[in-house]
């Protein structure tokens, strides 16, 4: 029986000859031994984690025992089976699904595509046995085998892992596990890992260039400062014994003055190199010694890094300008008996060495999960308060050229700005330089994937915009950037050919929808109406209606009705009759310098197109707030002619 597993395991699962079972193979497979399999993977789990708590030991490494498990053939074979829905079905009855939650969990690629299909054909089933516990956890543990692989496989695992984790996190059913799961801060804390990986990427890109020139005469200097205060003789190691300028204050962590000011502090190197607190490479750290033992600054760690270890108040890192070996050999003191390990620097961020390898599939998936978990106040506010992570976003947006990136990114910020309760003007910075860029990229580009992309991009910063504005002290700058982009929209629209008005899309019916309704949004106040009241804005206010008007028999109707995004540009057309209603009045046609009627009179197509076009809207059996608006902008323009 043993050799016939085995065999078996081989033909299914060799690296040589894969062969993949047929729906009908793998339910007549799992009905003969999957139950005999399932308890045999479930037992030797079991039997391993007994032994791993009573043995309670931190320094023994059990993660070869889980592997030959997971390499087993009856695991392997598991893993083979649960390939089609018909035998996945069969397994979740007899144990087999829980068998391969805890093959998952150890990161096997096989077990975790296994818990991908079982979690699209029944989601509930992957929670009952707590599979989605085992995949949190095989992606948490996939960080700490960054520094020893960066293959496909690896980042097969993050990616299908994330997957399962958003797929849950989003279904009604599955939520509240996911969401209430101890390692979901965890996930977040990867999934905004990789996305910043893939900032510093984004950015170091566009970026290396002018960095290499902007220190290199920097560094240059820098090297040569060192040269000439100390010779290469003089070059520190650990344990040697040096004096300190105890009057020095040009370094992060110098030590304190000491009684007698004239009188240099002593001890001995304990660390060389960089460090997390400060730039540079050329820190020493130091043990004091002697009479200057507790004139310190700290115990050998700075900001939650230890670098080594000593008394309080008797540890100091300075610069090595400030630091002179001592000509004595070393002495017997006590506090040097046991020489100091160094601490190393921060490891190298390996998941940017795998983003970089990867494409964009890390960084789709990681963030579709955050944009799924900030769905939960708490674990929105965990990402929206991480500032350094939402400023690299920010830094990666201005500068890279990845238009996929930049909607992802611009699209989790804009999600937050629902929740923001004080302004945030950087934000709004960023979201009104987005909006200018993407503006002249549509004035300059004549490719039509990169105008639908840059439309895409724009309807999501405008919708942020829109949220941002409610709580802005400035709210005349988003207006001015939202009003220019929709006078080129609509003028290019209106003047253009009939080609253009057919072949419009929902994508920009969203995007005059979402700038309308900003125009809505800022009518209460006064300098703000100002803005909507230019002229060119309010000719193309007035244009847009009578596209939208649904007067067929006019040469500039867009004939949107009936299409996929119909109720885009309804709203649209709504809102920009109510801004019309609003602000045209005495004191606005007195801001104009010209009457209403001579303003009309230069933007319609014919003569009385707009009235027409308003008589029209409101003449509709069910017209609703349109014929409203409409109604009332007739007799107000009756009123001013």
């Amino acid at each position: 029986q043993r050799i016939c597993l085995e065999s078996l395991a081989i033909v299914l699962c060799g690296k040589e000859n894969d062969v993949t079972l047929t729906p009908v193979e793998s339910r007549a497979l799992a009905s003969a031994i999957g139950r005999v399999l399932s308890s045999t993977v479930l037992n030797r789990f079991f039997t391993q984690a007994s032994l791993e708590s009573t043995i309670n030991d931190a320094t023994v490494d059990f993660r070869l025992n889980r592997a030959a498990i997971c390499q087993s053939a009856e695991a392997r074979l598991l893993c083979a089976m649960a390939h089609s829905h018909e035998s996945l079905g069969l397994l979740s009855k007899i144990g087999g699904l829980e068998a391969i939650g805890l093959i998952a969990h150890e990161g096997e690629i096989k077990a975790v595509e296994a818990v991908r299909k079982a979690c699209d054909m029944n989601p509930n089933l992957v929670v009952d046995v707590e599979a989605h516990l085992s995949i949190m956890d095989a992606l948490i543990g996939s960080e700490d085998k960054l520094s020893l692989s960066t293959d496909t496989n690896l980042r097969d695992v993050v990616v299908k892992c994330l997957g399962i984790v958003t797929t849950l996190s989003v279904n009604s059913d599955t939520r509240d596990p996911i969401l209430n799961a101890e390692q979901s801060h965890d996930c977040i804390r990867i999934a905004s890992s990789i996305v910043s990986a893939a900032a510093e990427l984004k950015l170091g890109t566009n970026s290396a260039v002018e960095a290499s020139e902007e220190t290199a005469n920097a560094t240059a200097t820098k090297l040569a400062e060192k040269l000439a205060k100390w010779s290469i003789d003089e070059v520190l190691q650990i344990d040697d014994l040096v004096h300190i300028d105890s009057t020095s204050s040009k370094s992060y962590s110098t030590p304190k003055k000491s009684d007698d000011p004239d009188k240099e502090l002593e001890g001995v190197v304990a660390y060389v190199g960089s460090v997390q607190f400060a730039p540079g490479d050329d820190w020493i750290g130091i043990r004091l010694t002697g009479t200057s033992v507790g004139n310190g600054r700290n115990d050998g760690s700075v900001k939650g890094t230890r670098y080594f270890d000593c008394g309080e108040k008797s540890g100091v890192f300075v610069k090595r300008a400030h630091v002179r070996k001592q000509e004595s050999e070393p002495n017997n003191d006590d506090s040097v008996e046991n020489p100091v390990i160094p601490v190393p620097p921060k490891p190298e961020n390996h998941w940017r060495v795998l983003v970089a390898s990867d494409g964009t599939s890390l960084e789709e998936a990681s963030f579709l999960l955050l944009q799924s978990f900030s769905r939960s106040k708490q674990h929105r506010d965990v990402i929206m308060n991480n500032r350094e992570f939402t400023s690299a976003l920010a830094a990666a947006i201005r500068s890279s050229t990845n238009m996929d990136f930049k909607l992802d990114a611009l699209e989790l910020l804009s999600s937050f700005t629902m929740h923001y309760c004080e302004p945030e003007e950087d934000l709004m910075k960023l979201f009104c330089d987005v909006i200018e860029s993407q503006t002249r990229i549509l004035q300059l580009s004549r490719d039509r994937q990169e105008q639908s992309s840059s439309k895409h991009l724009l309807g999501v910063v405008v919708l942020g915009l829109q949220n941002l504005s409610q709580n802005a002290g400035d709210q005349v700058k988003p207006l001015h950037v939202a009003t220019d982009l929709f006078v080129f929209l609509s003028e290019t629209l209106f003047s253009g050919p009939r080609s253009r008005r057919t072949a419009v899309s929902k994508t920009d019916g969203i995007l005059f929808s979402n700038l309308t309704s900003l125009f809505v949004l800022l009518l209460g106040n006064e300098d703000t109406r100002k803005v909507l009241s230019t002229t060119r804005c309010m000719s193309s206010l007035i244009r847009f209606v009578m596209m939208s008007s649904g007067v067929e028999t006019m040469d500039c109707h867009i004939a949107f009705s009936n299409k996929d995004g119909e109720e885009y540009w309804e709203a649209a057309h709504t809102y920009c009759l109510q801004s019309l209603m609003y602000i045209v009045n005495e004191a606005s046609q007195k801001h104009l310098g010209t009457s209403y009627t001579a303003m009309i009179k230069q933007c319609q197509p014919s003569s009385n197109a707009f009235r027409t076009c308003l008589q029209h809207i409101s003449d509709r059996v069910h017209g609703g707030a349109p014929a409203v608006s409409a109604r009332q902008l007739l007799i107000k323009l009756e009123r001013l002619s």
